[in-house]
């Protein structure tokens, strides 16, 4: 019962930090904002509004945490009850997840020559996901079953920077808006668990007799020697400094494009983060396949021994040690790749709807969806909301807001600013009392930054993207607010 207390405070303290501080890795909002240039992450052919735009180095910060199944209503029904089976029930066998990640701008430049827009990126980005069985947590309600298994167990965590150069083409006589992005990895460190293979068995005859299988494969790397932090000293030269980081390289493309169906109603694909990061550097690929066979502790010879139990697990960590083998073979891991299908429907010259399809590629295939409302009000200020679906969540209210001051275009985007539901848990056995929590949350994310920007494109020929006027059998593209004839 005190681990139950332990896991649901953990869980409830996870939702209070989504709530207030973090985010996930997927963001929606920011795709429906062509406004920043930082949506070219997500979507290549976003066509900005000015002609130059610039950020500069740690000025734009993401952060985030999702998840497959945490969230209040798993653990709680509507009247405030806590209920630990019900969460365990609703858990997948295998493949539910905790994720976080985070990426800060390095260096970002956009810049309009002609009918083309020119980018060049650098950002520092970190993603982690722990995957874990429905046994994993089962075995605090319903104990060790016959058979208890924690295969696809593991741990995929990948820091990195990415530099890029992009182009996005904007004709404006043209339905078609297209655009891409090269993008350099360098590899800083990884964890990727290849296979996890880990059942028991108990024997029904003598319940104080089980057998373990393990077949286990996980590969690291760090692109950091590791005498480094012991050698900071001696590092006096931006050459000493190259010697000890050996990063490691990889590479990926992004891609999208726009097509103008009507004189409001327009259709995009993108497709992002598609590569792989080689690693090679300081590589440790350690593997281990065997079984073993415990029988129990005999209660004679436990009396005697007030170290028993420590024998048993020190004996078992010893066959663990001498059936591991360390290789130093370099291996491949391939980015989660993601894909958005939207529409995009001009209510007015200020107003904005869109609605997009998600797809992540991950250890299978996560779908959701989004709508949004794009409002220009004005004086440099610029309004988006967004609802969003994933992974059985759909009490998702997004909210964008930008600000420009003279040459600073400032920002603050969140995925999930309002739950749309709270409940007021109870649990005299737990100890809880009136503990106000969001109800059915599971996944947020939180973007914040600023811009430098420079000539707003104020010709609507030249401003490729959202609407459309016919002039002269010519299609001539304007972004929010056209200029009256």
């Amino acid at each position: 019962m005190l681990l139950k207390k332990y896991i649901f405070i953990i869980g409830a303290a996870t939702l209070i930090f989504c709530a207030h501080k973090s985010s996930a890795q997927q963001e929606f909002t920011l795709y429906h904002m062509p406004v920043l240039s930082q949506s070219t992450y997500l979507n290549a052919a976003s066509v900005p509004e000015f002609k130059v735009s610039l950020t500069l180095p740690g000025t734009s910060v993401f952060v985030g945490l999702n998840n497959s199944a945490f969230n209040t209503k798993a653990f709680v029904d509507k009247s405030g009850n806590v209920d630990y089976a019900k969460f365990v029930s609703s858990l997948k066998e295998s493949n539910n997840y905790l994720g976080a990640g985070a990426s800060v701008d390095l260096f970002n430049l956009r810049l309009k020559v002609a009918n083309n827009f020119f980018s060049i990126s650098s950002r520092l980005i970190h993603d982690t996901r722990f995957l874990y069985p429905q046994d994993l947590l089962g075995v605090v309600s319903e104990g060790f079953q016959d058979q208890y298994s924690l295969t696809g167990i593991g741990l995929h965590s990948s820091t990195y920077i990415e530099n890029a150069v992009g182009f996005t083409r904007a004709k404006p006589d043209s339905r078609w808006t297209y655009g891409g992005r090269l993008k350099l990895l360098s590899g800083i460190a990884n964890v990727q668990t290849n296979r996890s293979d880990l059942e028991l068995n108990i024997n029904n005859d003598n319940i104080y007799n089980y057998q373990v299988d393990i077949d286990l494969e996980v590969n690291s790397s760090v692109g950091i020697d590791e005498t480094f932090t012991d050698d900071l000293g001696s590092l006096n030269s931006v050459n000493d400094y190259r010697n000890a980081v050996n990063l490691n390289r990889g590479y990926a493309i992004d891609g999208g494009v726009t097509y103008q169906h009507t004189n409001k109603l327009s259709f995009g694909l993108a497709v992002n983060n598609v590569g792989f990061i080689n690693w090679g550097n300081y590589v440790r690929n350690y593997t281990s396949k065997f079984s073993t066979t415990y029988d129990g502790i005999v209660i004679e010879d436990f009396n005697n021994s007030g170290n028993n139990l420590d024998s048993v697990a020190n004996h078992y960590q010893e066959v663990f040690k001498e059936n591991t083998d360390t290789t130093k073979q370099a291996y491949q891991t391939w980015l989660p790749s993601t894909v958005f299908l939207s529409a995009h429907y001009q209510l007015s010259p200020k107003v904005r709807a869109s609605g997009s399809i998600y797809t992540e590629f991950f250890r299978g295939i996560s779908v959701g969806g989004t709508a949004g409302l794009n409002i220009s009000l004005g004086k440099g200020i610029d309004f988006t909301t967004s609802w969003w679906y994933l992974r059985k969540s759909a009490a998702n209210m997004g909210l964008g807001l930008v600000f420009k001051t003279g040459w600073v275009q400032s920002y603050i985007i969140m995925d999930n600013v309002l739950p749309l539901s709270f409940v007021n848990i109870n649990d005299t056995e737990l100890g809880i009392n009136d503990l106000l929590l969001p109800y059915q949350m599971k996944n947020v994310n939180f973007r914040f930054g600023i811009n430098l920007v420079f000539g707003r494109i104020k010709n609507e020929s030249m401003l490729p993207a959202q609407g459309l006027m016919k002039r002269k059998d010519a299609f001539r593209k304007y972004l929010y607010k056209p200029t009256s004839n």
